[in-house]
């Protein structure tokens, strides 16, 4: 594979996540190896996504008409958000035909990833199974690898996610990945370990963690969002310095 791109979805609520987001990609990643980071704009103001776009000609921004807003984690907007990346997956995938990974927006990118993506999968997913038996899988990080294969995998994917909306999930995203994986007899996946590809507990770093993630819940559930995400920005002392610096545009 010679070169793969970065996609994620952002809105306003979200800004001081989407400067760590691409800052740090464009830190931490062998641009040769990256044909693009890819944003799905929902709401983001015009400063901030001029700003953005002119970080480096490796960032490209689409905005949608719809603007989606969230004023808490897990309200109508963050919802709807939500829905709209594997929406956004697949049509990117459909118009680049290139690996492609889907990150959650509220990530920071510490080392290259391209030795996780160099691989013979159709996709990789995320594993968290050593904190979360129930859950095993989280959808903060699906590397889309065998572009015809993710396709089908992101239509199974929404059907399944659409069946949820029916059992009164809080969550539909990762609790449909998990259904399909479980159900799965169809495509070759591989899982990567949270703490390479969405590290979360501060305490489980290791030296090939990659990314990692201001996930919500715990302390910041139930906050108004901006105070949330300024929890969770800070959850990670080791990296404080270089998320006040990439904030410094906010």
């Amino acid at each position: 594979m010679k070169k793969y791109s970065i996609i994620s979805v952002v809105n306003n609520s979200y800004v001081k996540f989407a400067f760590v987001f691409v800052k740090s990609a464009l830190d931490n990643l062998n641009l040769k190896h990256i044909h693009e980071i890819c944003l799905l704009d929902t709401g983001l103001d015009v400063e901030h996504r001029e700003t953005l776009s002119k970080l480096s000609d490796k960032v490209k921004i689409i905005s949608t008409q719809e603007k989606l807003n969230s004023k808490e984690s897990w309200d109508n907007g963050w919802q709807e958000n939500v829905l709209l990346k594997t929406n956004f997956a697949y049509n990117y995938l459909v118009d680049n035909r290139i690996p492609t990974c889907m990150i959650d927006i509220d990530s920071m990118i510490i080392k290259d990833l391209y030795e996780v993506v160099d691989v013979n999968a159709d996709a990789i997913i995320c594993d968290r199974s050593d904190l979360w038996g129930g859950m095993p899988l989280i959808a903060s990080f699906v590397g889309f690898i065998n572009v015809d294969q993710s396709l089908n995998f992101i239509e199974t994917w929404r059907d399944k996610m659409n069946y949820m909306l029916d059992k009164g999930f809080k969550t539909r995203e990762t609790p449909a990945l998990n259904e399909i994986v479980r159900e799965n007899r169809e495509f070759n996946l591989l899982g990567a370990s949270h703490k390479i590809v969405g590290l979360y507990k501060e305490e489980l770093e290791i030296e090939d963690t990659k990314i990692i993630h201001f996930k919500g819940a715990g302390d910041s559930e139930g906050k108004p969002m901006a105070e949330a995400i300024n929890i969770r920005l800070n959850r990670f002392n080791k990296y404080g310095t270089k998320i006040k610096e990439y904030l410094q545009d906010v």
